[in-house]
């Protein structure tokens, strides 16, 4: 069975911006602004009650008071880019923090070599949940040129990569299980029910297979170890960078341990107050269906002497869906969950979009011949078409972001009433919305580790960044946790703003806020939002559209939730409007009336109004 992966996860990116520019920590990064009147210096750690780290505790003393041993020959070796730059280390850690005496796990931590003396620490995380994080750290430092200032850890969280694994064994589909054909599409309620049925066999024969260890494979665990790594590293304080999934664990982290974390960046936020991955994915098939309705096939319309198949966004929806339904009828060459998957894919920047344009070409060009479809051609499309895919397709079971996931807000749905519920959501968001109509929770054995007692702690000077259209990370549902979260939090928005993440250059206006908080403790003093810029989009030729396009807006903009998107009517003929707008040197304020509009904006697309 093919399975829509929603990982949540940038390494790849961050790699694939290293491998487009020879020799080069990427461009230099932006200058960070001085204080003024929109800026206030950062407190430092506030002495807020912690829960117990367990530091003072002499059963977990070992723990506390272990000894790194750091060697390149620790590192992966599959990463060319890093030779001679990283180094890494193992960090032994309770299995379960409740209860040392369960036994050990191994987590496997890198930095660069040369920051191992840094002022301060800064813990990264780059989303999944289950996201592999030894590259994205010093990657992240090498971007930014936060290791300048800082000893930039990657870590791979418990059952993640070169840390301890979890691995469990997968039943072959059922005969009649929803998208075992490869097209999620044709579903109805008895194959999804069949699937359902093969999901609760799965987890229960995963629950057999690791359940010394499946347990414990949760955020509220991992918040631990980053904890734990913060203290074995010698730092009384470390700062916190999480994309994605990262921002819900940073938040869960800094709630957790918030004299001990000091400044904290979430960049591509979940909606991580919700304490719902339901919710979570839920907003995800409208963000990704959102971002293709709202970017790709406007992008593909604009440049019709370039990719051929229309010249407006009705007509390239169209042409795609005959493409579709082409593969459809000889899925033995490539089952149309793949060509999906590759458009979910690209979404996460801009810089795929040409490869994708490209390749549809192609693919359309094969279905208009009159003779037979060749074979040797479609295998070497098909090929194509699957190797940008794969970061959305998975072909086995990722046990570490299932358990994450299902051991933090678990509730074992009703496999019927989750039909009900996410049907009409999968016949309206025909991208992505059909990889929700399972829950992945469907007869988990555990209870939910994330208690409300904990998503109600404060966060403290929390700095959140999003795009506009992030196909991964809702807008509304990061300016909902943005809105209802409590203590200190602000947001810099990005004003028609696309892809995923912000902070590692797709902005130099909000990477500036970011850099001048965690380089100097700048924080702002009330929420900022920045313009977008024109679309890199790479490709074969590298070309580079020189107009932002505004999505929603009359003229000027003010928000980025003026106009919202319906994602129930999917009105694709009024494309995004080319605006010339001027470099932008620096942020711009929020003012409260926007602030309240997009407040009910995104309760009402977050469907806490009733639309859902």
């Amino acid at each position: 069975m093919l399975t829509r992966a929603r990982k949540l996860c940038v390494v790849a990116v961050l790699l694939a911006l290293f491998a487009a520019v020879p020799g080069s920590a990427l461009a230099a990064p932006a200058t960070p602004p001085s204080a003024g009147a929109d800026t206030i210096r950062h407190r430092g750690p506030e002495r807020v009650k912690d829960l117990d780290d367990h530091s003072r505790d002499p059963r977990y003393a070992r723990y506390y008071q272990q000894t790194l041993n750091w060697s390149r020959a620790l590192c992966p070796a599959e990463n060319p880019i890093l030779d001679g730059v990283w180094e890494c280390a193992r960090v032994v850690a309770p299995l379960n923090w409740e209860d040392p005496a369960q036994g050990d796990i191994t987590l496997s931590i890198s930095r660069a070599s040369k920051t191992k003396d840094a002022p301060r620490l800064l813990l990264t995380n780059p989303g999944g949940p289950g996201g592999s994080g030894l590259e994205f750290g010093v990657l992240v430092g090498l971007a930014t040129g936060l290791d300048a200032t800082h000893s930039v850890v990657g870590i791979d969280p418990r059952g993640v990569g070169q840390s301890s694994p979890v691995t469990c064994p997968v039943l072959m589909p059922s005969e009649g299980a929803y998208a075992a054909d490869g097209d999620s599409r044709t579903f109805d309620k008895a194959s999804v029910l069949v699937a359902a049925e093969d999901t609760r066999k799965n987890n229960q024969l995963c629950a057999e297979t690791a359940g010394d260890v499946l347990p414990h494979i949760s955020t509220v665990q991992t918040a631990r170890d980053f904890n734990l790594i913060r203290a074995v590293l010698g730092y009384q304080t470390a700062d916190y960078y999480g994309v994605s999934y990262g921002t819900w664990l940073g938040s869960v982290l800094e709630k957790m341990f918030g004299s001990r974390i000091d400044r904290v960046v979430l960049d591509a936020n979940t909606d991580w107050m919700s304490g719902s991955f339901e919710h979570v994915m839920d907003l995800g098939s409208k963000s990704f269906q959102a971002a293709y309705d709202r970017t790709l096939l406007p992008f593909l319309a604009r440049h019709d002497d370039r990719y051929h198949l229309g010249d407006t966004p009705e007509q390239v929806n169209e042409t795609y869906e005959g493409i579709r339904a082409w593969l459809a009828a000889q899925p033995e060459y490539l089952p149309p969950d793949f060509l999906d998957a590759m458009i979910s894919s690209t979404l996460y920047r801009a810089g795929e979009y040409d490869f994708a344009g490209v390749l549809l070409d192609e693919l359309n060009t094969e279905r208009s011949l009159e003779e037979p479809t060749d074979a040797r051609r479609m295998t070497a499309l098909a090929s194509r078409v699957r190797a940008m895919a794969e970061d959305e397709i998975v072909g086995e079971l990722d046990v570490a972001g299932l358990a994450i996931i299902c051991n933090d807000t678990n509730s074992d749905p009703n496999p019927e009433e989750w039909y009900e519920q996410h049907a009409p959501v999968a016949r309206t968001l025909p991208l992505a919305g059909a990889s929700n109509l399972v829950s992945p929770c469907t007869g988990w054995p555990y209870q939910a580790s994330l208690t409300k007692a904990i998503l109600d702690r404060p966060v403290k000077d929390v700095l959140m960044l999003n795009n506009e259209v992030d196909p991964a990370t809702s807008y509304p549902g990061a300016r909902e946790s943005r809105l209802r979260t409590t203590g200190t939090a602000r947001m810099v928005s990005v004003d028609n703003g696309i892809g995923h993440t912000v902070g590692m250059g797709a902005s130099a206006c909000a990477q500036k806020v970011m850099l001048a908080y965690l380089r100097d403790g700048i924080f702002p003093r009330q929420d900022l939002y920045c313009q977008g810029e024109p679309l890199y989009v790479g490709g074969v030729d590298g070309f580079t559209e020189d107009v932002v396009y505004q999505f929603g807006h009359a003229g000027s903009y003010r928000h980025p939730l003026i106009k919202p998107y319906d994602y129930a009517q999917r009105d694709l003929s009024e494309p995004p409007v080319a605006k010339r707008l001027p470099p932008q040197q620096r942020p711009m304020s929020v003012t409260p009336d926007v602030r309240r509009e997009a407040m009910q904006a995104a309760e009402k697309l977050a469907g806490r109004t009733g639309s859902h």
